[in-house]
């Protein structure tokens, strides 16, 4: 680390809960961020709330400005946090929340940002965390601002985050992408299997799930699939290293995120193996907790084990582009949760989930054109999916080095969004790699 860069306490350049609405504040409206609703910066939900007819939560009590960080006290390592930028209007988030004003003489709120956020900070957080004496791992505001931050000058910090946030804007427009080619796949799929308007009502006949083409019949799940089953519900010991075994939460928009995943041994694996492993274009959909999370297992993700909250489905008349687009239209999930029961928790039987009909040609063939579209679109979402990992690697590769300064980004004096720019296309190419360190 080079001798300008400062050390400080985050109590020394930021002010912990800055402010909390009150009563007096008399606001006709509220937006409430809770908790659950923002993952690693991604914000899900924000709601609308009227005071004189909504419930107010009685957590809904931290006012946020503009380029404020926002951090999850309960449990760190479920990255419940953000940087909050051009809040709307009448901004509050829950009490769950310790929210961080930035003082702008000494510290850029993107490079604090970038330093809480970093994995052996979230690792030391929870670790306080898990010793913590209420009823779920916590942490006080005090644990953050006790944080030791290394700072180069503004200069720099700018520079840093520049080159961070440029790589995670990469990938939200890429995120961006698939949601429309999702939306596409969603359009060419409503229009040729669930909404028949360009059919007259005399080539359509009455079956039990609607009127369907004269041409076409109704198939039950278990016609379509060579084979729906489970995943496994034998409960291995986790391991540091290891094959990954599959839970819901490693379902991530549609592909498989191993970031956060748990890990088997390989004598487990083999145990594992002689029930159920899945293969390359298997999908998964969820079947207890989390209904109707969808994905295709990948080439790159074998092997991989998975837990019996999958069904793990497989067609040879099918292409498996097509049916991850049709899991996921809201026709589908609609009639998905209609077979939920109910215990501990909401589940699906495989017995149920074989049982559903959707409607199709008789000849399966006739659809080879709109099949081919899926197929077209699917495997450009996969392209993107790819580049998102690469992506995510390359930051947090470089996220330690910048921040610890073994990056010395002093001595870049070229144009850095340029740089940037290589960066994300070689995916850290040896020959850049070495230039720039």
């Amino acid at each position: 680390m080079s001798l300008e860069w400062e050390t400080f306490e985050l109590n020394d350049i930021c002010i912990l809960n800055k402010s909390s609405y009150s009563k007096k504040d008399d606001w006709k409206f509220i937006n409430y961020l809770d908790t659950k609703n923002i993952i690693k910066g991604k914000i899900n939900e924000i709601k609308y709330l009227n005071p004189n007819e909504d419930a107010i939560p009685s957590r809904a009590k931290r006012k946020v400005e503009n380029k404020d960080i926002i951090y999850s006290t309960v449990r760190p390592n479920q990255e419940h946090y953000g940087l909050i930028e051009n809040p709307p209007e009448n901004f509050l988030v829950s009490t769950g929340f310790t929210t961080i004003t930035v003082d702008t003489k000494n510290a850029i709120p993107e490079f604090v940002y970038y330093f809480i956020t970093q994995n052996h900070i979230t690792e030391s957080l929870q670790t306080i965390a898990e010793q913590s004496t209420t009823s779920y791992p916590s942490i006080r505001p005090s644990n953050i601002g006790d944080l030791i931050i290394s700072l180069p000058n503004l200069h720099n910090q700018k520079k840093i985050s520049s080159i961070l946030r440029n790589i995670e804007q990469k990938i939200k427009v890429n995120g961006e992408l698939n949601n429309n080619l999702e939306k596409i796949g969603q359009t060419i799929l409503n229009e040729n299997f669930f909404i028949f308007s360009k059919y007259s009502d005399d080539l359509l006949i009455d079956t039990e799930i609607g009127k369907i083409p004269i041409n076409w019949r109704t198939y039950k799940l278990k016609e379509l699939f060579n084979h729906i089953k489970p995943g496994t519900n034998y409960q291995p010991n986790r391991v540091e290293e290891g094959i990954p075994f599959l839970n819901v939460k490693n379902i991530n928009s549609g592909f498989i995120d191993l970031s956060d995943v748990k890990y088997i041994s390989v004598e487990d694996f083999k145990k594992v193996h002689k029930t159920w492993v899945p293969e390359e274009n298997d999908i998964l959909i969820s079947r207890i907790g989390t209904l109707g999370l969808v994905t295709v297992i990948n080439k790159e993700d074998l092997p991989l084990a998975v837990h019996y909250n999958f069904i793990n489905v497989k067609s040879d008349k099918l292409p498996h582009q097509f049916v991850y687009f049709l899991f996921k239209s809201n026709n589908f999930q609609r009639k998905y949760q209609t077979i939920k029961k109910y215990s501990v928790q909401e589940y699906v039987t495989i017995d149920d989930f074989s049982e559903i009909e959707i409607a199709s040609p008789n000849d399966l063939d006739e659809l080879k054109s709109v099949f081919d579209l899926f197929v077209n679109l699917f495997d450009n979402i996969q392209k993107n999916i790819l580049e998102i990992k690469k992506l995510q690697k390359l930051r947090d590769t470089l996220l330690p080095k910048l921040m610890s300064g073994e990056i010395d980004v002093s001595q870049i004096n070229c144009d850095l969004n340029l740089i940037i720019k290589k960066i994300i296309l070689k995916f850290i190419n040896p020959i850049l790699w070495r230039i720039l360190i």
